[in-house]
This record gives C-alpha cells, sequence and structure tokens, in this order.
C-alpha cells in the first residue's frame, strides 16, 4: 500500500469503517512507514491527550449534554456524508449495512468496567468527524439543499453511481431528484435528459458519464463535468448579468452565459480524437489549460489540439453542431411547438418517437398539421371542436409516420349516411394502406404484386355516431392491417416485407357534403431524420 492510499483511509480506520482486508494493509503498513505512523498518532492521539488533563479525568455523566453532543456529532457526520464523492458515499454506506446486519445478528457485549461518563468518547467522536471531513470533503464548495434538477427522459441504458448499497451502478428512474454530487452514466444505447430547476437543460449521449456539481452561488448556475462521450447545455434566455453556467471535463472549462446552446465531446483517448465544443446558440468563453480563452459563437467550434485552442466555422453552420442523439431526447414541449394538434410520446426508440396527435375531442382549434392539395381548402374546426372535411379535397399530415401506425375517426352522428370519403397511412412510392367508406368499409393494401382487400359493416344505424379505426402493427417479422367497425373488425391482411414507411397520412371527402367528425386522431413513429432536419431548421 502507498503513502496516499494509507492516509485516504486513516479516518476511515480510526472510525472501524474499513473492511477487514483493507484495514490489515493500513496497519501493516502504518506499522512500517513513520511518517504515516505521526498521522495516524496525530489523528488518534486527540483521545489519548484527553487523558494527560486533569480536569478531563471520569466525571459524573451529565445526560443532557451527552444527548446534545451526540446529535451535533450525528449531524456534523450527515453533513460530510453528503458531501462525499459519490464513490466514498457509495463505500461508507455498503460497510454500515454490512456492520448493522452483523450487530443484528450478534448478541450485544457487555459495557467496559470503566467509564469516562460518555463525555470523553462523544469528544473523540467528533474530533475524528472533523479530522475525516478535513481529508474527505471536496474542495469545490458546499452542497446545494435543494434538488439542480430531475430526470425527466431517459432512452436505452442510463445507471446512476450510489443509489443502492453494495452496488457501484444502479439503473437510473425518469422523474427522480437530481443532486449535486450525483453522478450518472449511459450506455452505448443510453441517452439522458435533466431539466434543471432554474430552467434549461442537461443532456448526455450515449457511453458518456457526468457529474453535477455543487456551486456556491445564491441563484440557481449549473456547475457540471463531463469525465467523458458528449453532453450538451441548453440555456434558457435572461439576465445578461447572471453567473455563467459551466460545462467542463479534465481537458478544457465551458462557460456559458443566458441564451447559449452548446454541446462538449470529450474523447476516451485525447490522442486519437481532439475534445470539441460547438456552440448552436449564442456564445460561449472556452478555456484550456494555460491557452487563452476563446470565445466561441453560433456555428463556431472549438477544437483542442497539442493543448491548444482552436476555433473555427462549423461544416454546415450551427445545425451540424446537433449530435445525432439530440433527436432522441425530445420532450412533448419541444415537439408540441412544431405540431398544430394535441401530442404525446408514447415510447422512444433508436429509429424515432411513438407519438399519438389527437385534433378535434372538443379542441376548437389545432389543424395547421393537415395541408390540401387545392389551395382555398382547410379542414375547420366545428362549432362543438370537433372536424370539418370539406369535399372534393384531400388533406395531407405535414409529415410523414412508419410503422406502428394507425388512424381512429369518430364520425359525427349528423354525417349522412350516404357520405363517401376515405383515409390512408403509409401512402408511399410502393403502394399504400386505405380505407373507403360509403355503404360499408373497405380496407385495402394496394402493394404490388398482391394487393388485398377485406370489408366490414358500417353505419349500419342511420343518424348514429361510429369509431372506424385502421391500424398497422408489426406481429413478429411480418406487419399487419386491422380495420376496425362498430360491427367487428377485418381479419389482419399481411403488407410485404419493407413496405413499413415512413409514408403520407391523408383523409378525404370526395363526394358528398357534410363529413364532420368529432375527432381524429393519428398515431405513428415520427422517423428520426425528420425530427433532426426539424430540429436544425430556424
Amino acid at each position: 500500500m502507498e503513502c496516499a492510499d494509507c492516509r485516504e483511509r486513516l479516518p476511515d480506520f480510526l472510525l472501524d469503517e474499513l473492511p477487514e482486508s483493507e484495514a490489515v494493509l493500513v496497519q501493516e503498513h502504518v506499522a512500517l512507514c513513520t511518517a504515516c505512523q505521526a498521522t495516524y498518532k496525530e489523528l488518534k492521539g486527540t483521545g489519548r491527550a484527553l487523558d494527560a488533563i486533569p480536569s478531563m479525568r471520569p466525571a459524573q455523566a451529565n445526560r443532557e449534554f451527552s444527548t446534545r453532543v451526540l446529535e451535533a456529532a450525528k449531524e456534523e457526520s450527515a453533513k460530510i456524508i453528503h458531501s462525499l464523492p459519490p464513490e466514498r458515499r457509495l463505500r461508507l454506506e455498503a460497510r454500515r449495512a454490512t456492520r448493522q446486519q452483523r450487530q443484528a445478528t450478534t448478541p450485544p457485549t457487555p459495557p467496559p468496567a470503566r467509564s469516562r461518563g460518555g463525555i470523553v468518547p462523544l469528544l473523540l467522536a467528533v474530533a475524528v468527524i472533523a479530522a475525516a471531513a478535513f481529508f474527505l470533503i471536496p474542495r469545490s464548495g458546499a452542497p446545494q439543499a435543494g434538488a439542480v434538477g430531475t430526470l425527466v427522459i431517459q432512452a436505452g441504458q442510463v445507471e446512476q453511481f450510489y443509489r443502492k448499497a453494495g452496488q457501484n451502478w444502479t439503473a437510473a428512474t425518469a422523474g427522480q431528484p437530481v443532486h449535486a454530487n450525483d453522478a450518472f452514466a449511459t450506455g452505448d444505447d443510453g441517452r439522458a435528459r435533466f431539466e434543471l430547476a432554474g430552467g434549461g437543460a442537461v443532456l448526455l449521449g450515449p457511453a458518456s458519464e457526468l457529474r453535477f456539481l455543487p456551486s456556491d452561488e445564491p441563484i440557481p448556475v449549473l456547475c457540471a463535468e463531463l469525465a467523458k462521450g458528449e453532453a450538451g447545455v441548453e440555456r434558457p434566455a435572461g439576465d445578461a448579468a447572471a453567473p455563467a453556467w459551466v460545462l467542463r471535463c479534465p481537458a478544457l472549462s465551458v462557460r456559458l452565459p443566458p441564451g447559449a446552446r452548446a454541446y462538449l465531446t470529450m474523447p476516451k483517448d485525447l490522442a486519437a480524437a481532439p475534445c470539441t465544443v460547438t456552440v448552436v446558440q449564442g456564445q460561449a468563453n472556452v478555456a484550456a489549460g494555460r491557452s487563452a480563452t476563446v470565445t466561441v459563437k453560433a456555428g463556431e467550434t472549438a477544437t483542442l489540439k497539442k493543448d491548444k485552442l482552436e476555433s473555427a466555422s462549423a461544416p454546415g453552420g450551427a445545425a451540424s453542431g446537433l449530435p445525432a442523439w439530440r433527436a432522441d431526447l425530445l420532450d412533448e414541449a419541444e415537439l408540441g411547438a412544431w405540431i398544430s394538434g394535441a401530442v404525446r410520446i408514447t415510447g422512444r426508440r433508436s429509429d424515432g418517437l411513438l407519438v399519438e396527435l389527437s385534433y378535434g375531442f372538443g379542441r376548437a382549434e389545432g389543424l395547421e398539421d393537415w395541408r390540401c392539395e387545392k389551395s382555398g381548402k382547410r379542414l375547420a374546426a366545428g362549432s362543438r371542436g370537433g372536424v370539418q372535411v370539406p369535399s372534393d379535397a384531400r388533406f395531407t399530415l405535414a409529415f410523414p409516420l412508419a410503422v406502428p401506425a394507425g388512424v381512429e375517426a369518430a364520425v359525427n352522428a349528423e354525417t349522412p349516411k350516404d357520405n363517401q370519403w376515405a383515409f390512408a397511412v403509409l401512402e408511399h412510392a410502393g403502394g399504400r394502406v386505405s380505407v373507403d367508406l360509403g355503404k360499408e368499409a373497405v380496407l385495402q393494401v394496394d402493394v404490388k404484386p398482391h394487393p388485398r382487400a377485406a370489408r366490414l359493416e358500417y353505419r349500419n344505424r342511420p343518424q348514429a355516431a361510429e369509431r372506424v379505426s385502421l391500424e398497422v402493427r408489426t406481429e413478429g417479422l411480418e406487419s399487419q392491417a386491422v380495420l376496425a367497425t362498430a360491427t367487428g373488425r377485418t381479419p389482419p391482411l399481411p403488407l410485404p416485407k419493407g413496405f413499413e414507411g415512413p409514408g403520407d397520412v391523408w383523409i378525404q371527402s370526395p363526394l358528398g357534403e357534410g363529413l364532420v367528425l368529432d375527432g381524429l386522431r393519428v398515431t405513428g413513429l415520427l422517423p428520426r431524420e425528420w425530427l433532426r432536419k426539424r430540429l436544425t431548421t430556424p
């Protein structure tokens, strides 16, 4: 054991917090090393020195004083433990759990015959805790009282250091609070989004490791360290005089004023790939070692080469600074800013977001997502929040969807029974899946070389409301289309392999007037490439 390792473990050794295997190594090293012996005696001598003071010899116990000192010692110990780095907190918690379990199964030993009334042991505990604080508390500042933020989105493998005693890394849970000194890691397929308490977000890419650090600022200020991988910080606009947020890594430090968005990449091997900072909005100040601070503006990238920072325009401008995994961490608020209907994210996949879009259903607005092939034609909101579809016009959803996809239409009771209309999903150059509705409902899979169709009764009760739904889903290795009305469901119609989309969704009323839908619900996979393109559009 080296001297540095021994001195690091001495406070735990004195507190009897070391595992037996480590305690033996410390004891052997102290017996052989005069420098570590001196440190050991200095720490332990606090208690022995009390024996030499006459006023500190055995005295009548004072229960109230003992209780106060014990409570103060517990509070100080709790503060110290909370301030420890995650890895030390983990070791301490694991050892305590083991000791408590051992004590629970071992009968208590009788008290020693000679006692100092409880005062000296308590003072010794306080002294040792103070020594432990000196050796173990990080010098980066006191921990914040409240949470730094919340983990709101995670995809793939995301773990947190020190969540369960005895386990180094355990699965993180969406919705859990995030505090100073908490560390998170993502797997090769992992991504994480943290919403900060004061607004803004931190985004963690795949195969990355990030730790939130304490801050001495009286207002919420982000301070985080990226150990490896990729991370982004998106800070909302605000008071220009507000303190900068700091995102750093072992190689450099990035300071972001209000309104800045920047992404930091820290490779495993700096010799093989440089450390980079790309700013996509606002500006950031980047520093590395003794190099002069570089101001990086939107659309520029700072690269660390041989301990020197170089700044240049990013190829493709600010849009190229968005990493591919950023699209996987979109939330409903961001998506809702691009989509007029009520949007809900129902799932996350590597190839896009599973979404549910609702139009009508009591909402009197939000139909701008539907584009008409003929000028002057548009979907209109009904008086009760439904959807009115003009005749002789096709309305196409402004973005494509892929399997699993579906359309559900709630036909208003006042729609004439002989009204003819249709809707489709997954229409592209290879074909389409559509439903024609008139006297009956006909599901058609118009795909060469084997088109298929299935029929159902539709609105067999006059002037009655009815729901019609088309669902295209994957079962095993095959995709299937199923139509449902009030009378039943069609048998699944198989789709050719590779027909999963993405493709267009449309609705039209070619004949008759008065098609009124109480609501229109569309589900599907919003492709990742569309999301990336939309993210980079000013």
